[in-house]
């Protein structure tokens, strides 16, 4: 049972972005936004900006902010269940960041709880060695149940 005491399933889990929400302000732009549903019925939305930052050394130094002057990148899958990206980073040319999320297949994780995979690949086709990567990854929950 989810945590509004109704099934959850995989099958309700969908990706989706929200063109309503974006700003002209820096510190509001969640460029990398994405909105997944809840597994159960009327169960809310979890917002994950993936990432938030991602870093390339201990000072902080950039690849990607949430506040990158592009439109949201993502692309969703036509029902919802895989959302993908490949964007180059804006401080560093020749530096890209492929993002994928996918839906996860009923008895993919112990107790057949429903699911979500997310996954990060940074390609360095540049001369500057990245010699720590570092992502923030933002979660934000919204009406969950």
């Amino acid at each position: 049972m989810g945590c509004s005491e109704s099934s959850s399933t995989s099958e309700n889990i969908r990706f989706y972005t929200d063109p309503d929400k974006k700003s002209e302000a820096p510190v509001e732009r969640l460029t990398y936004g994405l909105f997944i549903t809840a597994p159960w019925e009327n169960g809310g939305v979890l917002y994950l900006n993936f990432p938030e930052h991602l870093e390339y050394n201990p000072v902080g130094n950039t690849i990607l902010r949430h506040w990158d002057s592009i439109p949201n990148p993502w692309v969703i899958s036509p029902d919802g269940k895989q959302a993908s990206y490949r964007v180059q980073s804006l401080a560093l040319n020749d530096v890209y960041v492929e993002s994928f999320a996918r839906v996860m297949e009923e008895g993919a994780i112990p107790f057949d709880a429903p699911g979500v995979h997310v996954a990060m690949r940074i390609i360095n086709h540049g001369t500057q060695t990245l010699p720590v990567i570092r992502p923030l990854i933002c979660n934000q929950f919204r009406d969950l149940t």
